[in-house]
């Protein structure tokens, strides 16, 4: 197995151990490392957001709410659904999320957009970390460097009718650094097909696991847990 770091930048690498099925990232520790050697990084997002009954189905537009560098948005595009909305807030992040798009020729189905997402309309601060996964509209739970960027905000609600998405066949993946209750809350009456949301204890250092899950059940979902996620799927 040989691994391949390019420089793109100043700020930017592409790391793989698999060929040209790598990906651009704006920073390399050993957590990416290990990814990536274990495994191209959408193929481990794909397993962590989906399985069983929660198939993406090529009938699905998918939103991938903390994309970070793209790489469950890649994942979806092998499985040729309709759209994908790659949502962003970081611009440090977003850079290397364009740059994985057109790595993977993928411009055609996926729109990539650097806003965040929440339970309001609204500028909100985002707290920055030395590993820019960890950004957080909450406090950092690892790196925190003290500065910050302001983003647009948008509630999934107002960005479903912008985009005219049809909520009975959307795939919703959140990741937000315990950010996620908020943005579940911007759904408003919307009521996707999955509901796939980390649920790792970085919100205040607790998980958002049983919040997110009784809302789920009020709204009618059928509810599963891993290790990591929760799902939601829609009774039909």
């Amino acid at each position: 197995m040989s691994r391949i770091l390019k420089q793109y930048d100043e700020e930017t690498l592409f790391l793989s151990y698999h060929g040209e099925n790598g990906f651009y990232y704006p920073y390399i520790d050993d957590r990416i490392e290990n990814m990536s050697r274990n495994g191209p990084f959408d193929k481990w997002l794909l397993e962590k957001y989906s399985g069983g009954d929660l198939q993406i189905l090529p009938t699905d537009t998918v939103i991938d709410c903390g994309s970070f560098v793209g790489a469950f948005s890649i994942a979806a595009y092998k499985k040729n659904v309709q759209r994908i909305f790659s949502v962003e807030p970081s611009t440090r992040n977003f850079k290397s999320l364009n740059l994985n798009i057109h790595h993977y020729n993928a411009e055609n189905k996926i729109t990539s957009v650097n806003i965040g997402l929440g339970n309001k309309c609204a500028k909100l601060k985002l707290n920055l970390s030395e590993l820019s996964c960890e950004n957080s509209f909450l406090k950092c739970d690892q790196g925190a460097t003290g500065k910050t960027e302001i983003v647009d905000v948008k509630t999934l609600d107002i960005f479903i009718k912008e985009n005219d998405i049809d909520v009975d066949n959307l795939y919703l993946k959140v990741e937000a650094e315990g950010f996620e209750p908020e943005i579940i809350q911007g759904l408003g009456n919307n009521r996707p097909r999955v509901i796939a949301v980390d649920v790792t204890a970085e919100r205040n250092m607790e998980s958002p696991r049983v919040e997110i899950e009784n809302q789920l059940k009020k709204w009618g979902y059928e509810t599963y847990n891993t290790h990591r996620c929760l799902f939601g799927l829609k009774d039909e």
